[in-house]
Order: structure tokens, then sequence, then C-alpha cells
């Protein structure tokens, strides 16, 4: 560990606590006030470093804003317990930096601290450190895992580890009882929180909160096509499943009630998506910049456009920059007009023939023909046990307007094999 050298010189005694007192350190450049140091520049020869806790025998107490900014020297940094305090951008484009070791003394990790840090592989944030800033690490492209300390209990406004191209895993302490929205982008595969958490809990990497009642992050990094959401979900919250590119098809339980804003924004591969009959409320830009998506199906009344966005204004419509979305809605239902949230609507009202000839076994196969006086998708599914009422889809049929002939060459594997049509 390199040792640092520190000669100050400083004004007299009698000024430190009036003025500002400009000091020279060999390897740092600070100011003194009311008997305390703030760090606000590093010119030293880089390498490892411990930051020291005092110089001339006064405390350091804080790091000035963008103090280690671009010192490309650094390799490793330790902040010692004695600072309580820095500003944004401290640590910003310290591109050889590869190990930071954060002291209890500092509450708050500030906007952008390590941001574009693109050699970082290792952080530890010791005990005492309360909240992680928006954009704290942002950047940070070979960072492969990070654990938030049980002391910290808010992780700020937008994604402080964005861009963090290598992030797979983040793991969450007990104390956090606030995060914002999203935590992370582009690689996360896990998010991993404490069972003593009582604020948050994960399944199979996935956030939600404690009762899992919301679902807050579904990581994008994950490679699955499918997700069924948990029956016990009833709030799908901002940015969920924001750039999910992986997914093709996502299955809302009955329940949910809320999509809230850009909540499946950018999932370039979703086809199509059914909101159950239970839904009330819709977020803005909730199925935004999906140019695959072609069908929303509905299958309860017209839903809520949400009118409290944190969204600046003009708030954009739920479909925004999706220009392929047809709404689909069920007989019976209501409030629905020829257009919905700028997007078209079509009845979606397919129906089993089993009058024209086609319904029944024919060469050992049992089918039937499904009309539609609209385009649009069917799923056929199947059960064997209507007592257990569990229906395996068996085929998706895109309708064009038409009819569709359906056949099943495996109804004679069960005793029993019964059969409905449901959006997909």
């Amino acid at each position: 560990m390199k040792q640092n050298r520190l000669i100050c010189k400083l004004l007299p005694l009698f000024l430190l606590t009036a003025l500002p007192c400009i000091a020279q350190a060999l390897d740092y450049t600070c100011t003194t006030n009311n008997g305390a140091i703030t760090i606000t520049g590093y010119i030293g020869p880089g390498g490892d470093i411990s930051i020291p806790s005092e110089i001339n025998g006064l405390p350091v107490t804080s790091i000035a804003n963008g103090a280690f900014s671009h010192c490309t020297s650094l390799t490793s940094v330790t902040i010692p317990d004695s600072v309580t305090s820095y500003l944004n951008s401290t640590f910003s484009g310290c591109s050889s930096l590869t190990d930071v070791t954060i002291g209890s003394g500092i509450t708050a990790l500030s906007s952008f601290a390590f941001g574009n840090c693109t050699s970082l592989t290792n952080v530890t944030i010791r005990d005492g450190v309360t909240e992680i800033g928006d954009t704290a690490f942002y950047g940070c492209t070979k960072l492969p895992s990070i654990t938030i300390p049980d002391s910290v209990t808010t992780i700020g406004l937008g994604a402080p580890f964005s861009h963090c191209t290598s992030l797979t895993n983040i793991i969450i302490g007990s104390g956090v009882t606030f995060i914002h929205y999203r935590l992370a982008e582009d690689s996360l595969t896990a998010i991993t929180v404490d069972e003593g958490n009582v604020a948050f809990s994960s399944v199979n990497g996935i956030l939600f909160n404690k009762g899992q009642t919301e679902l807050i992050q579904y990581p994008e990094g994950k490679l699955n096509s499918s997700y069924a959401i948990p029956g016990s979900v009833t709030t799908i919250g901002d940015y969920a499943f924001s750039d999910c590119t992986s997914l093709t098809s996502v299955t809302i339980p009955s329940g949910v009630t809320t999509i809230w804003d850009a909540a499946f924004s950018s999932c370039s591969s979703l086809t199509s998506i059914t909101i159950p009959d239970t839904f009330t409320t819709i977020g803005h830009r909730a199925f935004g910049h999906s140019d695959s998506l072609t069908g929303v199906y509905f299958r309860g009344n017209t839903p809520s456009l949400d009118s409290n966005s944190e969204l600046p204004e003009p708030f954009p419509l739920p479909f925004y920059d999706s220009p392929n979305v047809i709404v689909y809605y069920l007989p019976g239902t209501t409030g629905w007009g020829a257009t919905f949230a700028e997007r078209p609507t079509v009845l979606w009202n397919p129906l089993i023939q089993t009058g024209d000839g086609s319904f029944g076994v024919t060469n050992n196969v049992f089918a039937f023909n499904i009309a539609e006086s609209a385009s649009g998708l069917v799923l056929v599914e199947a059960c064997t046990n209507l007592m257990m009422n569990i229906w395996e889809p068996i085929q998706t049929n895109s309708m064009g307007g038409g009819t569709v002939y359906f056949s099943d060459p495996d109804w004679t594997n069960s005793p029993s094999r019964f059969y409905r049509i449901s959006s997909p």
C-alpha cells in the first residue's frame, strides 16, 4: 500500500474559524474550515491509496465535488470513517479504479459518485451508509455483483447501477425499506433479498414487496421467453419488465388491478398480452416502444388511465410508440369505443362451431372449427380433470377474421379431455 505524503501549509490558526483556509498537500489539495479538512483534489502518483483521516492534526471530513474525477492513475481507494460527506461525481471517470472501500462515516453515496469507473470490479460498503443515490455507480461496466449492507435504508431515484453491463446479481440487506424503482438494467439476472427484510422479498431472483402483492422488477438479463406472474400479485410496478427483450409471453393472473408506468415498455419480443377482468388502472407508456406487440386482450371493462404519473406532461399514453397494437375486448364488457388510448378496438368473440359437421372425432382425431368475426389470436387449451382445473395450452391460432380448423391427435391418451378457447 502506498504511503501518503502529507505536507500542508495552513493560514494562521486564528483565521481558520473565520475564513476557508487553502492547504496544499504533496498528494492532495484541500481547504480547512472550522477545524476540519475538505479534500478538493488529488495530485499524487496514483496506484493504491488510502485517503488520510487527518491532515496536519485536523480531521478529514469531506471530499469536494469531482475531487478525484478522471484520476486515471488510481487503482484502489479506501475512504476513511472520518469522511462524512462527499459531493457529486467525486470519483467519476477513474477508469483504472478496480477496488473501492467506503467508510462507515458516509451516510449517502451521491449522484454519479463512481460513474464510468469502467474497471471497477469490487465495492465494499461498510455499515453506516444509509442511502445509495441515483446513478451512483452508473456505467461501471465490469462490476459483477454488489452487496447492499444492512445499514442502507434507501436506494434512490433512478437506476443507481444503470449501464453496469456485467452486473448479474444485487444482494439487498435487511435494512432497505425504500427503492424508488429500477435498480439496474442490462445484464442483471437476479436480485437477492435478505429474508429479514421487512419491506422486500425475492423469488427466483425477481424483486417483490414483502407480501408479494407488487412485482417491482423482473431482471432484464433473464433469458426466459415466458413468465407466469404469481397469483398473489395485484400491482405491477413502474418499469417492472422494461427492456426484457427475451420475453415473448407473460401471463397476468386474475387479481392484478394495476399496471404502472412503463411496466412493459421496450419489450421488443412481446407479441400479445391478456389483461384480466380484475384490472382497473393502466399507467403511461405501460406498453410503449414495443413494435412487435400486436394484440392486447382485455377480459374486463375499460380501465382508467393513470392521472398521477411522475413522467413530465404531456403524459405519454399506454401504447406510446407501439404502432401495431390492436385492443381486443369481450362481449358484455363496458366502456369500449372505436379506440382506446388512441389505438383501434375490436370486439373479440370467437366461437367453437358445433353444428357445421367439423365437430367430433374424424380419422381418430378430435376436431372442431373456430369462427371469429374479427382478426386476432385464439388459444385452445385442454384439461383432463375439471376438478383440478389445470388447463394446458395446445395451440395458438391466428384467426384473420375467418375460420380456423383445430384437431387434437392426443385426445385418446386420456380417459377424458375437455377444451376451451381463450385469448393468448
